[in-house]
């Protein structure tokens, strides 16, 4: 079984082990390092966020030579077009290459940021 099939089986588990320390009477301060643990081991693997990730922001910049670069937040995932039509579509292909189909993000932002100097 791979990584990804056992993340819904180690959340149900999770719910299980925390219902039992609720019904013991015991408080969060018992769940909590719990949590941090099974949390801390998501991120190691890289799959906690990408299991809870529905969504995607890029930050898209102007080029210096003309064009648009756009930068994931979070993921290792930079690529770059000459338009806008041509940067939805380098967006979404990077998406689909660096995501698993089952873990891909279902929205894609793209905040564009741009940096203007105005006469004082």
């Amino acid at each position: 079984m791979n990584s990804q099939n056992r993340v819904p089986e180690i959340f149900r588990i999770l719910r299980a082990v925390k219902s039992r320390l609720r019904a013991r009477g015991s408080r969060s301060r018992c769940w909590l390092p719990l949590k941090d643990r099974f949390t801390e081991f998501f991120n190691t693997h890289g799959l906690f966020c990408q299991y809870m990730k529905n969504e995607l922001t890029f930050i898209v910049e102007d080029a210096e030579e003309g064009g648009y670069i756009a930068q994931a937040l979070g993921e290792g995932i930079v690529t770059e077009a000459d338009t806008i039509d041509q940067l939805h579509e380098m967006v979404r292909d990077a998406v689909d290459c660096h995501f698993d189909p089952a873990l891909k993000p279902k929205v894609i932002h793209l905040h564009f940021v741009r940096d203007e100097v105005i006469a004082a």
